[in-house]
C-alpha cells in the first residue's frame, strides 16, 4: 500500500511539472503540493522511479 500511495505522489508530481501553469513552481513548490515535506525523500524517491533527477525531467520534457 505504501508503495503505491508513493507511485501516486511522484506521479502526481510528474503531472505538476508538466503543467504550464507550473512552469514558475520550485522543485520544492511541486514536492510540497505532491504530498512531500522533506526535499531529501521527494529527490531520492523521485529519482528512484523516473530514474532521472525531477529537474532533469522538467528539462527533458520542455524540450520535446
Amino acid at each position: 500500500m505504501q508503495n503505491y500511495l508513493l507511485r501516486l505522489r511522484i506521479r502526481h508530481a510528474m503531472d505538476l511539472l508538466l503543467l504550464p501553469d507550473y512552469a514558475n513552481h520550485t522543485i520544492e513548490d511541486i514536492a510540497g503540493a505532491s504530498g512531500f515535506k522533506a526535499m531529501r525523500t521527494f529527490n531520492r524517491n523521485f529519482r528512484e522511479l523516473v530514474k532521472m533527477t525531477p529537474t532533469e525531467f522538467r528539462q527533458q520534457k520542455s524540450v520535446l
